[in-house]
């Protein structure tokens, strides 16, 4: 497969291929199944007659050591999980992160321990065990000490896919602070001026009414004394006029004051405007 193909590989193999996974070959002979990597394969033929090596060694001539015959650089990697992820999309992200979680435990973790075990045999070394006490889930229970043993024979095996877990979980982070941040934004806009959904309603109806267009000073006046109706300001007159003329580039010197107009037509038109939108 040519390197710039990584960007195809399905997910499982991408965590082959970081990981180092080698493929497991079986073997028939003398109606003995023989399993292991291809240098154990090779290592066992080496031990036969002859006449049998000559048979079985052409057999495993082209014959891969990897799963995936890949060496991926760092921006490769980081390439790759943008890519799956379409750039980091949260819900793509969290899908991946954890079908690599399962992979870690279910696929990379019982490898490197069966491997270990196999390495630590076949060494001749002494296998550590973790005692546990005689209480607890685990009642006086004796077990390898996997981390022990794999720091030992597999030191460096589980960098690359701790780190794609730490890239997807960063993301993921980020996401969070941005959303929080976001959230305290809105929360906080404007909260001197509007009261909770007060700034929604008059940016609704500054879009909507649209009758003093032409007097804008009119406009906002009448959206004053509307949204003051409703209890949706806490701010003074001042205050108010001096966020319009901030926001919306408009010199007002007071408020005008309420009609006999605003009363009949125009508070009537923004209550069913803002009730439309409800």
């Amino acid at each position: 497969m040519a390197n710039e193909d990584y960007l195809n590989l399905r997910l499982n193999q991408f965590l082959d291929s970081i990981t180092n996974k080698k493929k497991q070959f079986e073997l028939t002979v003398d109606n003995q199944k023989i399993f292991g990597t291809l240098t154990e394969i090779q290592s066992f033929i080496s031990t036969c007659s002859n006449e049998l090596r000559k048979k079985l060694e052409p057999l495993f001539k082209d014959a891969t050591e990897y799963e995936v015959e890949y060496e991926l650089s760092d921006i490769e990697i980081y390439n790759y999980l943008e890519n799956v992820t379409s750039n980091f999309d949260e819900l793509k992200t969290k899908i991946v992160l954890r079908d690599v979680e399962v992979y870690y435990t279910m696929d990379f973790l019982e490898r490197i321990h069966s491997e270990s075990i196999k390495i630590y045999r076949q060494e001749g070394w002494e296998i550590p065990v973790i005692k546990y006490e005689p209480t607890g889930k685990f009642k006086g229970i004796t077990m390898p000490d996997y981390d022990k043993m794999g720091k030992k024979t597999h030191p460096f095996e589980d960098f690359n896919i701790l780190r794609v877990k730490s890239i997807l979980n960063k993301k993921l982070e980020k996401v969070k602070d941005e959303s929080v941040e976001l959230e305290q934004i809105n929360e906080n806009l404007f909260p001197e001026i509007f009261k909770e959904k007060g700034y929604d309603l008059f940016c609704f109806l500054n879009e909507k009414y649209t009758k003093d267009d032409n007097s804008r000073k009119a406009k906002y006046s009448n959206l004053f004394w509307f949204l003051e109706y409703e209890d949706l300001l806490n701010c003074t007159q001042l205050e108010y006029i001096k966020f319009i003329s901030s926001e919306y580039n408009e010199t007002m010197s007071k408020i005008q004051p309420k009609t006999t107009k605003y009363y009949d037509t125009i508070q009537p038109l923004l209550k069913r405007y803002w009730k439309g939108q409800s």
